[in-house]
């Protein structure tokens, strides 16, 4: 490549070479390429650690030269030296070194070794650039030749290099947090589910064998009863986490099969029932004659219609009334649960899927992960879910599942 190119052909060409991958290594190995095959002999990408840098990749554009890049990429910079690539992290701007000449080369390598193996790659001219994300100093650039003299134009290119390199890399870098981040919470969802699974049990089992044994004293059972049901919510609560989990990681398991929707939505009427007796609520259905059928995991569709169906009996008022419907839409098969609770505001409806979120009604029980499970279930089917509702007029939820062939027998 020829650095006397226009800025805009040196841009395209950037463009086209960088992986734009979301690997860091792979994003690292490729900004080193693209440095060694157009602007320099030897590459050096050094990262922010703390207040100084660290080595991450060395690159030469000779492969006989392999053997003294790994052994370069011990030497990372030091605080306790001048280095060209510290002055330019400190001043967050391009540094250009002419001609190497012996003195600087003392003053940067760190023994005798690092003297010999720098001696070794016959260096000529230095550039180091920064890699800028915003205010943010993510690490250098060092560009070597051993041929070519560096000038301050050659700063055009190195600085288009780095711009868009940046750009990757910070992206790169921060997938790899994220992914870093959802494995280490995988991790500890795993242990305290497994470490408070145990005692959860302990409690349950001793609770009920108290409400059984026992005669019960003054509000004693009512008390045992209390420890139950907590403990119940706490195992809930887990069961919730862990699907949050695999639905975030794609690993929620589904055992399809073709069911018959109607008698998935009687199980969750007829489970929602006492309830919505409790609170005085006429709790009906809308159930069409026609054989529908779905293909699903019968358990899921169950557990996020009951979610739906226990959502609105919790919101709805005394004396209000709940619908839960079918309907054959060809293609797809929609469930509906309507309410006549307060409603929700429009700017909500986008956030009601999302986990934790409650509205910020804290008095609202539960860790607000409900319908952001529903959600991952039904999009695992591949369906949709989505909310109406307006306040004061109450709220409808809707979901559809795939409609199975009406040829397949095995309904459930």
């Amino acid at each position: 490549m020829s650095l006397a190119q226009p800025e805009g052909d040196l841009l395209a060409e950037v463009v086209e070479a960088l992986p734009w991958s979301l690997d860091y290594d792979e994003t690292l190995t490729g900004v080193a390429e693209i440095a060694v095959r157009s602007l320099a002999d030897f590459c050096i990408i050094d990262m922010v650690d703390g207040a100084t840098l660290h080595r991450v990749h060395v690159a030469h554009a000779d492969p006989a030269y392999a053997d003294l890049t790994r052994q370069l990429k011990r030497y990372s910079p030091d605080r306790g030296r001048p280095h060209v690539s510290l002055h330019a992290l400190d001043t967050r701007s391009a540094v250009v070194v002419p001609d190497v000449r012996r003195s600087i080369l003392e003053t940067q390598c760190h023994d005798a070794e690092h003297r010999r193996i720098v001696d070794a790659l016959g260096l000529h001219s230095l550039m180091a650039v920064p890699l800028l994300a915003g205010e943010e100093v993510l690490g250098v650039i060092l560009l070597a030749s051993s041929s070519r003299t560096y000038r301050d134009e050659d700063i055009a290119y190195a600085l288009l290099l780095a711009r868009f390199a940046s750009l990757e890399i910070d992206h790169a870098r921060r997938y790899r947090e994220s992914q870093r981040a959802v494995a280490a919470r995988d991790r500890v969802l795993q242990v305290v589910a497994h470490d408070l699974r145990s005692p959860l049990n302990v409690i349950t089992l001793t609770a009920s064998f108290m409400l059984e044994q026992t005669p019960p004293l003054r509000d004693q059972a009512a008390h045992i009863a209390r420890i139950i049901g907590a403990a119940e919510r706490m195992e809930r609560l887990i069961r919730d986490l862990l699907d949050v989990a695999r639905i975030e990681a794609d690993r929620l398991a589904l055992q399809r099969r073709v069911l018959d929707p109607a008698a998935v939505a009687r199980e969750a009427i007829e489970g929602a029932s006492p309830l919505a007796a409790g609170k005085h609520q006429k709790l009906q259905s809308s159930l069409p004659d026609a054989d529908l059928r779905v293909s699903g995991d019968r358990d899921r569709i169950l557990q996020v219609l009951t979610n739906l169906i226990d959502n609105a009996t919790k919101f709805t008022p005394e004396h209000g009334e709940i619908e839960v419907a079918l309907r054959d839409e060809g293609l797809a098969v929609r469930f509906t649960v309507k309410d006549t609770g307060p409603g929700i505001p429009a700017e909500s409806l986008e956030q009601l899927f999302e986990p934790f979120w409650r509205g910020g009604n804290r008095s609202i029980e539960g860790a607000g992960l409900g319908l952001a499970i529903a959600r991952g279930i039904v999009e695992a089917h591949g369906g949709r879910i989505w909310a109406e509702s307006a306040p004061g007029v109450g709220s409808t939820f809707h979901f559809t599942l795939p409609a199975a062939s009406r040829s397949d027998p095995d309904v459930g």
